[in-house]
């Protein structure tokens, strides 16, 4: 789920930047 400028991870924590589960940076 995508919030703001981060994304949400399969674990549960907020990344900002890029998608690790799908390697996609933004």
């Amino acid at each position: 789920t995508a919030t703001g400028a981060g994304f949400m991870t399969r674990d549960g924590r907020e990344t900002r930047g890029c998608l690790q589960a799908f390697s996609q940076c933004h």
